[in-house]
């Protein structure tokens, strides 16, 4: 712990005494990483130094301020640079995470893209953060500071997502086949249903031809009965007309 301290009390130093800054030299510090999670997971960002320009001997000294909401991330851990930098953090406020570093050799000094520091965070509710670095403070081996420019990770959390397991699967395979079983019934009630339908259709288009039937004898008969009327009547008129020659027969005989 008194190690740590004094890391800490040393770089600050470092960066503490260094005086203007040095326009001709520049560099950028970013943070790194994916720009989505799910809710309640864990994500690693990474600050990364890159685009350094016109620094011969490298940075020696790096140092600043991890910015993110606390109301949508947590703290879980991080992790430095390996040797021969020395880097290290802690906590100004609940959402500030101050980290510094250096190249105790002074002959190492960072030259091209690299991470320097990793945080892990975990989700604490759905919607969109941005975690940042700010207040800068990247130094040469003179003990000037550079030009630097910083840039922050947009991070949306989404709501998390019902993992597929061998359990879920075997649970709607379940699920499915009691739906299919459901629907098979149903639909074999549904068909028995119209049987007794199409039967009673059946039944009714036996009585509809029964009266058909009925009513093409009584057509029958009715043709029948008007064609012996007929037939009676022709009878009649033949004897009316046969009477009627007989008649005026006997007149002609009279008059003779």
């Amino acid at each position: 712990m008194k190690k740590n301290i004094f890391k800490s009390l040393l770089v600050s130093g470092v960066i503490a005494l260094a005086p203007t800054m040095v326009n001709a030299q520049s560099a950028n510090v970013s943070i790194i990483g994916d720009s989505t999670m799910y809710n309640d997971d864990m994500i690693t960002l990474n600050v990364k130094v890159d685009n350094i320009k016109d620094v011969e001997e490298g940075i020696v000294a790096l140092g600043g301020d991890i910015m993110y909401d606390p109301m949508y991330l947590t703290y879980v851990s991080a992790t430095p640079i390996s040797k021969p930098y020395a880097f290290d953090g802690n906590f100004i406020t609940d959402g500030n995470y101050r980290i510094a570093g250096l190249d105790f050799t002074m002959e190492n000094g960072i030259k091209t893209d690299t991470v320097v520091y990793s945080v892990v965070f975990k989700a604490n509710k759905v919607g969109k953060t941005t975690i940042s670095f700010e207040n800068p403070d990247v130094v040469n081996a003179n003990a000037e500071n550079i030009e630097t420019s910083t840039y922050s990770k947009a991070l949306e959390i989404l709501e998390k997502q019902e993992k597929i397991t061998d359990e879920v699967v075997e649970e709607k395979i379940a699920d499915t086949k009691d739906e299919v079983i459901e629907t098979k019934v149903e639909n074999k009630v549904e068909t028995k249903e119209l049987s007794k339908t199409i039967k009673v259709s059946e039944d009714v288009k036996e009585d509809s031809k029964i009266v058909d039937t009925v009513k093409e004898i009584e057509t029958d008969s009715d043709k029948e009965v008007k064609e012996e009327a007929k037939k009676e009547e022709n009878i009649i008129v033949t004897i009316f007309n046969s009477i009627a020659d007989l008649f005026k027969s006997l007149i002609e005989i009279f008059k003779i």
